[in-house]
């Protein structure tokens, strides 16, 4: 990936910006599906300039909270605000301009050109002043995710992480103030994980608010300014990657003893898991 403004040489993170806007706020919120209560009680916001990465056990609520947070799942108990709006009130048109979505699912049933996947993008900003920068939305996205050498071949043809790279071309070219990214490294190479990892960074350094929800702790700590622990539904804790991803915390969430690595005194903590 080609890097954007602000992205961070290897093992270096920029500080947080001083001005942050709360621009997302969760008061207790709850999310019940097919009679099973899912979310219960969370209280967080998510701050422009900043990357939120949530992290917790299969099946704890991580991507419910994300799609609840996003408007795209409804919510039982609660609310949900987008700048003091409540998000389930906002027409989707004005939704799809302010925050943009990566859900799990990269499946596209009709062999559209990954040209033609980017570009869809771009589509909530038809008939505004900002289609003007469509072809330097789509170009910068491209080259950002690492698919120009594919733009000209059939989606459906493309392997899984190639999919997944061509996805996130596709939400970075919709340039919203919010980012929301559901497992966006999870078919990706090791390469690649850290590269997404690394733009992420740097669109929260030029004032979006990203939220990314990660299975790998490590990488959650090395590049996420605040970690969302989700554990049986609830919000566990929420900090700094060295406040929340603690021995005790981490092995009572997973049931998995583990150890805390700090290459240097202070720096961002690695997660092992202790094993024989």
């Amino acid at each position: 990936m080609s890097d954007l403004p602000g992205t961070p040489a290897t093992g270096s993170i920029p500080a947080v910006a001083a001005e942050q806007r709360a621009v997302i706020t969760a008061r207790g919120l709850g999310v019940v599906r097919d009679g099973r209560q899912i979310l219960s009680d969370v209280t967080l916001e998510v701050r422009t300039g900043e990357v939120l990465a949530l992290v917790g056990p299969n099946g704890a609520g991580k991507t419910t909270l994300l799609g609840a947070l996003s408007g795209e799942l409804d919510y039982s108990a609660g609310t949900v605000l987008l700048d003091d709006k409540r998000i389930d009130d906002y027409r989707p048109l004005d939704l799809a301009r302010r925050r943009a979505v990566l859900n799990q699912a990269n499946d596209v049933s009709f062999p559209f050109l990954v040209r033609e996947i980017v570009a869809m993008g771009r589509n909530p900003w038809v008939r505004t002043p900002q289609f003007a920068a469509d072809d330097e939305a789509i170009a910068e996205a491209v080259r950002t995710a690492d698919v120009a050498h594919l733009v000209d071949r059939r989606f459906t043809a493309l392997s899984g992480g190639e999919r997944a790279r061509v996805a996130l071309a596709r939400v970075l070219a919709q340039r919203t103030e919010v980012v929301f990214l559901d497992e966006p490294t999870a078919a990706l190479d090791l390469r690649h994980q850290e590269d997404v990892m690394r733009a992420s960074l740097a669109l929260a350094r030029a004032g979006r608010a990203v939220v990314v929800v990660l299975h790998d702790l490590s990488l959650a700590a090395a590049y996420a300014d605040r970690v969302g622990m989700i554990t049986g539904g609830t919000l566990a804790a929420i900090g700094t990657p060295n406040e929340v991803l603690t021995a005790e915390r981490v092995g009572r969430a997973y049931g998995l003893g583990v150890r805390i690595y700090h290459p240097t005194p202070g720096s961002r903590p690695v997660i092992l898991p202790l094993r024989d």
